[in-house]
């Protein structure tokens, strides 16, 4: 396991360097190096070298052409793992076409976790700024996070375990240069969930300890509260699976007898619920 653990770390660790080499690259003015770093990483599914990408494409820098539907979908993957910035600029380009209620959606999300050119776009805008509940959830996450590991194993050793990783999970960044911060999404699934509350296109609509709950094929659900077989609430946060239409038609149950004691199967959604 701890060879396992090592390998990751190297890994990681190669990832920062290049999404780095790659930010000090841009900022020189040589975007096709930039590109050079940041394209296999994108491939692999990065996150913030996703986002970079997306802005060579967005403002045609470089080789790159200038090309914004090309410049939306890497800002779209990188949005669907959480990526703040990424929602933002994604949004902007969907309100300049035309598709406003997927651009609300996004900004609103950005705005959740605290994002301030989403809450300013909003306001120009002249809708509703949502409270940034999200990042909230996340800073008081962190802060129970960083004083169990102090308890642990003290001071020294969380310091250094802090030094090694790279720092905290926060995923923040200017909306307009290339980020050089790269940490691994930690969002997780979800178990059985209990009573229905309000509607939802994604997990990120209905905020942590919640789950947007969809039928299969359905891009649209209602939020459900996430609750262990005692029905327990659980804090889980957003799953990035949850973003677009659900794909899994087996869903978590078929019947009632699939479900934990206590659970019956909803057949709409394929999800045990709370009696």
């Amino acid at each position: 396991i701890s060879c396992c653990i090592v390998i990751l770390f190297f890994f990681l660790w190669c990832a920062s360097q290049n999404i780095n080499l790659g930010a000090s690259a841009y900022n020189n003015g040589d975007y096709n190096l930039a590109a050079k770093y940041w394209n296999p990483l994108a491939k692999q599914g990065n996150y913030v070298a996703q986002y970079n990408l997306g802005l060579l494409w967005e403002q045609g820098l470089g080789s790159t052409p200038l090309n914004k539907n090309e410049a939306s979908q890497w800002f779209l993957l990188s949005a669907q793992q959480g990526y703040v910035p990424a929602m933002v600029r994604l949004a902007r380009i969907q309100k300049e076409n035309g598709y406003e209620e997927a651009a609300l959606s996004w900004f609103n999300l950005a705005a959740r976790w605290g994002n301030t050119d989403a809450t300013t776009a909003l306001r120009s805008w002249g809708k509703y700024v949502p409270q940034a509940d999200l990042l909230a959830a996340q800073q008081y996450r962190d802060a129970i996070s960083r004083q169990t590991a102090i308890n642990a194993l003290g001071d020294a050793a969380y310091q250094l375990g802090r030094a090694i990783g790279g720092g905290g999970s926060e995923k923040t960044s200017s909306s307009y240069t290339p980020s050089s911060t790269f940490t691994p999404s930690s969002f997780g699934r979800n178990s059985q969930s209990t009573y229905k509350e309000t509607g939802c296109t994604s997990d990120y609509s209905c905020g942590i300890g919640l789950k947007c709950v969809k039928a299969p094929l359905e891009s649209s659900g209602v939020c459900m509260k996430i609750v262990d077989e005692y029905g327990v609430k659980q804090y889980n946060l957003p799953d990035t699976n949850s973003v677009g239409p659900n794909l899994d038609l087996d869903g978590q149950c078929t019947f009632d007898t699939d479900c934990p004691i206590g659970f019956k199967c909803d057949r709409n959604y394929k999800a045990c619920i709370k009696r």
